[in-house]
């Protein structure tokens, strides 16, 4: 397993490019240290939001079906939460790797990613991104605008509850 001793740099991109037919395509990445670690999976929205608020095992990359096993991928995410770093044991995709990032850096990339994606398809004149999955690949099928607002509400709370109260986390500071 690959480990790093220090912060990985953790990104949330959008992107947003036209097909062929001149449709909008809408496709988000989490890039750790400049490299694509979803380069050919989903990111389970769901998953990914709860693994900012608590330890536990999480499938935060799965299929463009919504199951992780189809693209073969047999193992969790391993995610440990402090108060101000997140660690990523991921054994999927390969090499196994482990990664610590700045929790509240991580957090509010990952907010504004999901509430740009959220915008774009607004904009282009729709309310439910289910409906556009296969033009709108930003998540597992099944992904709509009241899984999207939920995890927008989580990580809102997460931000807030740091910058209105900092150290009343339920989890501990790590050092």
């Amino acid at each position: 397993m690959t480990v790093s001793p220090m912060l990985n740099k953790f990104e949330f991109s959008v992107n947003k490019t036209k097909t062929e037919e001149g449709k909008l395509h809408l496709s988000a990445d989490i890039v750790v240290d400049g490299e694509v670690i979803n380069k050919e999976h989903a990111i389970d929205w769901k998953e990914l939001t709860a693994s900012c608020k608590k330890t536990g095992s999480y499938y935060v990359l799965t299929c463009g079906c919504g199951d992780p096993g189809c693209a073969g991928i047999e193992e969790p995410t391993r995610v440990t939460v402090w108060e101000n770093r997140i660690r990523w044991r991921m054994p999927y995709p390969e090499p196994a790797r482990e990664y610590q990032f700045d929790r509240m850096t991580m957090i509010k990339l990952i907010y504004n990613g999901i509430l740009t994606i959220k915008r774009e398809v607004e904009a282009a004149g729709f309310k439910d991104i289910y409906k556009l999955w296969s033009d709108y690949p930003v998540g597992p099928f099944g992904t709509d605008h009241a899984k999207i607002e939920a995890c927008l509400d989580i990580l809102h709370e997460i931000i807030q509850q740091s910058e209105t109260e900092p150290g009343r986390n339920l989890v501990p500071k790590i050092t």
